[in-house]
C-alpha cells in the first residue's frame, strides 16, 4: 500500500520532468502500477482484518 502511496506521490510532484524525459506513457503506466500497488495493499489488509467466522485464524 505504501509503494503504490509513494508512486502517485512522486508522480505528482515530478510531473512535468518525467513528461518532458520519458512522456506521458510512462505517467500512465506507472499511475496504473501506483494504483494497483495501492488497491492490492488494501485487499490484503481487508482480508486480514475480515473475520470469516468458521473458526480459522
Amino acid at each position: 500500500m505504501s509503494l503504490g502511496f509513494f508512486i502517485i506521490k512522486d508522480l505528482n510532484e515530478n510531473y512535468e520532468v518525467i513528461r518532458d524525459s520519458t512522456g506521458v506513457g510512462y505517467i500512465v503506466a506507472s499511475a496504473l502500477f501506483g494504483v494497483t500497488f495501492f488497491l492490492t495493499g488494501c485487499f490484503v489488509l481487508f482480508r486480514a482484518f475480515s473475520k470469516k467466522g468458521d473458526g480459522n485464524p
